[in-house]
């Protein structure tokens, strides 16, 4: 799947549809929905290419928070552990020290259901611990560090001052964004 990330103001409407299919597994609610519905409008607003239809689920994990990756051509998955404390608001008003950010999970498990680090595509770029993709290079300044696994930004690598949603963990009581060398490792 070859993605883009074009500015907003470049093109009318979003190129990427993310279509949700949500499990009677997914029991977390009304606002759980809303605010995985936004994550996924945020990764479509910024990218284009064809679209991808996300399958929404939760049961027990334990560890990690959640999954994701690609089930097959145009499919995907995202998993959620039911037993974590999570943060569903819209923001970050009432985000307790204690519990994750239900956004940025979700952001950052839609990037692996879109390839982030579970594509032959991403695969096909990584070299030596690093990412070898134009676009994010181009960003980065260099060929990007990765976590030991390979499949995340590495501890240390920061887009524009802040922390990369990619990277291998994301700490409770703290919201992380797409950012810039994120958008263009899902382009490359």
């Amino acid at each position: 799947m070859t993605l883009r990330a074009d500015p907003l103001e470049a093109r009318d409407t979003p190129a990427l549809a993310l279509a949700l299919e949500y499990a009677p597994s997914f029991a977390f609610g009304a606002e759980a929905r809303a605010t995985f519905d936004a994550a996924a409008a945020r990764l479509g607003a910024a990218l284009t290419g064809p679209g991808l239809v996300v399958r929404v689920e939760a049961g027990p994990l334990g560890r990690p928070l959640a999954t994701g990756g690609p089930t097959g051509p145009g499919a995907g998955l995202v998993t959620f552990d039911a037993g974590d404390p999570w943060h569903f608001g819209a923001g970050t008003a009432g985000l307790d020290p204690g519990e994750f950010d239900f956004y940025s999970v979700a952001l950052h498990e839609l990037g692996h259901a879109l390839g982030v680090g579970t594509a032959p595509q991403w695969s096909s770029l990584v070299s030596g611990g690093h990412f070898h993709g134009a676009s994010a290079v181009a960003l980065y300044g260099g060929p990007v560090p990765l976590s030991p696994d390979g499949d995340h930004w590495g501890d240390g690598v920061r887009s524009g001052g802040r922390s990369p949603l990619f990277g291998p963990s994301i700490a409770p009581g703290a919201r992380v964004g797409l950012t810039a060398v994120g958008a263009a490792g899902l382009r490359d």
